[in-house]
């Protein structure tokens, strides 16, 4: 039922609205940034292809049946069920981490970031027909047009046109590599599952995050909820909690930065569920955490 919503929902000109208000790269929202070029409307099947794409979990949910017989009466291993690759498997997870990173501007910067750039690409091709926008002379200008009308300074306006012309993190995140690959591959079902979950609890929490700032909602009001699940949750001591919710991206990056540290120098290296067990427990336990990405995305300053 949830699927069929979803579906019916994304075929209406008011789900691509909302699309391009949530998606805000450095305070902007999509709408803003595509206003040179049709605004809202322009993204809507751009907008109706992401969410169809990102719930395809729910329509394959018709095939519960035969998963949980799968998962109940087959013996584990026979064939190779739950198979995976360590040093992927940890990949992935700071790949995704590094992409929930908050800014002060919004607390979905970096998947934002990257949803603009696979849009204006998108509407690039959808434009031209031509099937890569990167280095393209006429893509390059697109991007100047879209990016100049802002009026932005000139080291922001660099910077981002360097970002959307792939000068810089030119390839894109796991998280949207992954995202459309259909179920069938042992190895990275699991990471395409939790993918497509990482970007449509995006928009969900986007968009109960704007009905709560309309409303004058903010953090201190919501304290009696956010405070004490993360207390329950063992994300702080009790009676600790941070000031803003967003002081709780620090100690995900500090764990990050100890992962890479203790991989350098590990040995033996961290090429195995048992080793990054072992290795990696109290990182792991803080990368573990995802409770803390729904407070602060959702809590209002």
């Amino acid at each position: 039922m949830v699927w069929l919503a979803l579906e019916e929902w994304a075929k209406l000109p008011s789900s691509g609205k909302i699309f391009a208000e949530l998606v805000r790269p450095e305070g902007y929202d999509l709408d803003e940034w595509f206003q040179l070029h049709g605004g809202a409307s322009k993204l809507a099947p751009q907008a109706r292809a992401w969410f169809l794409q990102w719930g395809m979990d729910l329509r394959l949910a018709s095939k519960d049946r035969y998963a949980r017989n799968e998962s109940s009466y087959r013996p584990d291993g026979v064939p190779i069920t739950w198979q995976a690759d360590p040093t992927l498997c940890l990949n992935f997870v700071r790949d995704m981490w590094t992409l929930l990173e908050p800014s002060s501007t919004s607390s979905f910067e970096q998947i934002d970031r990257h949803i603009f750039r696979l849009s204006i690409e998108r509407y690039f091709r959808g434009l031209t027909g031509k099937p890569n926008a990167t280095g393209d002379p006429a893509f390059v200008a697109l991007v100047g047009k879209t990016v100049s009308r802002l009026g932005l300074p000139h080291s922001a306006e660099k910077r981002i046109k360097d970002f959307l012309c792939r000068k810089v993190s030119a390839a894109d995140p796991l998280v949207f590599r992954y995202s459309s690959h259909l179920p069938g591959t042992p190895e990275t079902d699991a990471l395409a599952v939790v993918s497509r979950a990482v970007l449509l609890l995006r928009l969900a929490t986007g968009s109960a995050h704007r009905l709560l700032q309309r409303t004058s909602i903010n953090a201190k009001d919501l304290a009696f909820w956010w405070q004490s699940l993360g207390e329950n949750r063992g994300i702080w001591p009790p009676g600790t909690p941070p000031a803003e919710p967003y002081d709780l991206w620090a100690d995900v990056k500090e764990s990050l930065d100890a992962v890479a540290q203790i991989e350098e120098k590990s040995r033996p290296p961290l090429d195995s569920f048992s080793s990054i067990a072992t290795g990696l427990a109290p990182q792991l336990t803080v990368l573990a955490s995802h409770e803390r990405v729904g407070i602060w995305g959702l809590c209002p300053s």
